[in-house]
């Protein structure tokens, strides 16, 4: 899961998109409740 976060924050920091941002950061905040 951390090295998903890491890549996932990846894309986040190089990705000119906000939507694209939004999109992974609301994959990520699944991942952390399916995680739970």
């Amino acid at each position: 899961i951390l090295n998903f976060e890491f890549s996932k924050k990846q894309e986040i920091l190089v990705d000119p998109n906000p939507l694209e941002k939004t999109k992974i950061l609301m994959e990520i905040v699944e991942e952390l409740n399916l995680k739970e």
